[in-house]
């Protein structure tokens, strides 16, 4: 019998800035979308779910600590806001489901990684790395406050659906190679 496929959702972004949240959103509604109850909210790793294959959590930042959380997981999706959307938001967003490869690559500043160096992280701590998928969701409004921008919004809930869809997929038929 072939044991089940463990998958991690991790939500990135500082909800007090806007569509910079809108990890910490698709974690949310896909708990939600899932029959689970809201994360706590009182900490930025809160949320780790009870779900057997499937557990979220969210983050304000990826860091180098997370390779830790991800490495007995088969995959791995990175939930966060895309930035260059247009003027005021007004150009249609992609939301964006791709693959990453596990590849360091130099970060301009310490507190920003990318998905893909800490996959690699991961590989070179623990001899492996899950597979890793970036759901990207076009940010327009980044500025201070708790809500999202209605077309993120928009954009977000597209987001849910669409990674409910590809989590089912895995679930019933594995990873794709």
């Amino acid at each position: 019998m072939q044991r089940a496929i463990r998958l991690l959702v991790l939500g990135i972004g500082n909800p007090s800035r806007t569509d910079d949240g809108v990890g910490h959103y698709v974690v949310e509604q896909l708990r939600c979308h899932l029959g689970r109850s809201p994360a706590d909210t009182n900490d930025d790793y809160s949320g780790w779910s009870e779900f057997p294959t499937v557990q979220t959590t969210r983050v304000h930042q990826l860091t180098p600590e997370i390779s830790l959380d991800i490495k007995d997981f088969d995959v791995v999706v990175f939930v966060d806001a895309s930035i260059g959307c247009g003027n005021g938001g007004d150009l249609p967003g992609d939301v964006d489901l791709s693959p990453v490869m596990a590849e360091i690559s130099i970060a301009p500043v310490s507190h920003h990684w990318a998905a893909g160096s800490i996959l690699a992280l991961t590989a070179h701590f623990f001899g492996r790395a899950p597979k890793g998928y970036v759901l990207s969701i076009p940010g327009r409004d980044f500025s201070f406050g708790d809500a999202l921008s209605p077309r993120t919004k928009e954009d977000a809930d597209r987001a849910v659906r669409l990674l409910a869809e590809h989590i089912e997929g895995w679930l019933k038929g594995g990873l794709p190679q």
